[in-house]
């Protein structure tokens, strides 16, 4: 006796959904890939306001009846891609019956990554090779670890339940972000086209990352590669345009820079990454040997070679290394210096310098200000290996000026004004042995304070409320804090300053002034 599978089964499966109160709106038409859009009823969540909620699961099923179970069944691909591409969640549920009145067995398959990928890599296909869709089937298999463990209708719940674990807004998210980037790779994209020999020079320059500029360009195609799958792409661009060009150089192999300030001196080395354009003219090409603050150019086309001493305005440079190369910048200004570089050890060739330049105009200004800052650190036994950048050096460039001025000028020039107040006792005459001026100076450099506290002292010997201007001091000490910028506050100076104020006074010091302005 024949009888019609494929309505038992979706009158079954309908009556599976009405046990836990699972809505199947039925499709009138199956032609777009599904039997039933599934609407699960609202669960009420006590911790959250009603508006706030998560919207209930809502997904898409085909029903598949069969009398044996065979693991595994053909279907059309423009059924499966429309499920695919449906961006809820989507099913198949397999109804096996085993020539029995009943089923026997239920099988629920989630439409996931591995079909996903499957389905979009069979569809490229077929337009590859201009095959209809609709004419050609996909084999879906299923096992035991898709059955459903009774069959029953809060089986059928569960296990749908199961892969929507952190609510739909977050799985519909997912599934578009995997419809958009599954058979994708950071080569997916190819473009070919033709240019004039005059650009050339240019197009290579582009490939070093030494210029970015507009090429004419001819006989431009796009292809898009998924699933390791060629198509043409389909650009706005025309045939002939305008492009701006950007390769990103690859690095490929590291090689010694030595100067020295003549032949007999002793060398400095700097390591350079090389980078080296795939391009040439008539076998000759071109290539940047460079690291943060130098940048030496090869023009094996040309054979002119450049130098150039490289600092951002706004780059983080760790301070050592950076002095360092400001004075190799001022060394590459003397006649006899000697370029060479090293491979592996072994001298590669020699340099003679054709060019020289400086990236920022500013740079040889602040040139003097950088030794100073060094001289400054090496006084105060500071440690140099910190981070900053030019701006900031910019930035506190009064700053320096006037530490250096402390501790190398001649004192005796230096003059303070300032005005004793109620902090004599009694409001008596009092004769002062020793004095002592607090003035703190600040640096700061990728976010950390460096607090430079001198310490000037004097003979005193003056009364209550009484003004003196133009005193000379005698000698300076220091004392050094170093803080993360969060640290400071006005709290954190109070705090500091009575601390050294009551270690002076401990030391024999009658008069400490931290109030002060200084000519």
């Amino acid at each position: 006796m024949n009888r019609d599978i494929g309505k038992m089964g979706e009158s079954f499966f309908e009556n599976l959904c009405n046990q836990v109160d699972i809505t199947a709106n039925r499709s009138n038409v199956d032609r777009f890939g599904w039997d039933y859009i599934l609407e699960f009823p609202f669960k009420k969540n006590k911790n959250t306001s009603i508006d706030m909620q998560e919207m209930p699961i809502e997904c898409k099923v085909q029903v598949k009846a069969t009398e044996k179970n065979s693991g595994k069944l053909q279907i059309k691909l423009s059924a499966m891609h429309s499920l695919v591409k449906y961006q809820y969640p989507a099913f198949i549920c397999f109804i096996v019956y085993n020539n029995q009145i009943h089923p026997t067995e239920v099988f629920l398959v989630h439409i996931d990554e591995d079909i996903i990928s499957k389905v979009l890599k069979n569809v490229r296909k077929n337009e590859i090779n201009n095959k209809e869709l609709h004419k050609s089937k996909i084999t879906i298999h299923y096992d035991n670890s898709h059955k459903l463990n009774s069959i029953d209708g809060q089986s059928l719940q569960n296990q749908i339940e199961h892969f929507i674990l952190n609510g739909m807004s977050s799985y519909i998210k997912d599934k578009k972000y995997l419809l958009n980037t599954i058979g994708f790779n950071e080569e997916s994209m190819n473009m070919k086209f033709t240019f004039d020999n005059s650009a050339l020079l240019d197009v290579i320059d582009t490939s070093l990352g030494l210029k970015d500029i507009l090429v004419p360009v001819q006989n431009q195609k796009i292809t898009l590669s998924r699933f390791n799958l060629k198509m043409p792409f389909d650009s706005h661009f025309n045939s002939s345009t305008d492009l701006r060009i950007k390769i990103k150089p690859q690095i490929k192999e590291q090689i010694t820079l030595i100067i020295k300030e003549n032949k007999y001196s002793s060398p400095s080395k700097f390591l350079l990454d090389v980078y080296i354009s795939p391009l040439d003219i008539n076998g000759k090409s071109k290539a940047v040997m460079q690291n943060q603050n130098i940048q030496l150019i090869i023009d094996f086309i040309s054979n002119k070679h450049s130098f150039t001493i490289k600092v951002e305005e706004m780059e983080i440079y760790n301070f050592l290394e950076l002095s360092h190369n400001i004075k190799i910048l001022n060394l590459l200004k003397k006649e006899n210096i000697v370029l060479y570089l090293e491979r592996n050890g072994n001298f590669f060739m020699d340099l003679p310098l054709d060019n020289y330049k400086v990236q920022n105009e500013w740079l040889e200004y602040c040139t003097h200000k950088i030794l100073l800052l060094e001289k400054i650190y090496d006084e105060l036994k500071i440690n140099k290996n910190i981070q900053l950048s030019m701006k900031e050096i910019q930035n506190n460039i009064e700053n320096i000026k006037a530490l250096y001025h402390w501790l190398f000028g001649d004192i005796s020039t230096v003059n303070i004004s300032y005005s004793l107040e109620k902090s004599l006792k009694n409001d008596k005459t009092i004769s002062f042995d020793k004095g002592a001026l607090l003035i703190p100076i600040t640096l700061l450099f990728n976010k950390k304070i460096t607090i430079i506290y001198l310490i000037f002292f004097t003979n005193l010997n003056t009364t209550n409320k009484q003004d003196f201007e133009s005193i000379p001091y005698e000698r300076i000490v220091y004392d050094i804090f170093e803080k993360d910028e969060k640290e400071i506050n006005s709290q954190f100076y109070l705090d500091l300053q009575n601390k050294l104020t009551k270690e002076l006074q401990e030391d024999g010091i009658s008069m400490v002034i931290s109030n002060h302005k200084y000519i």
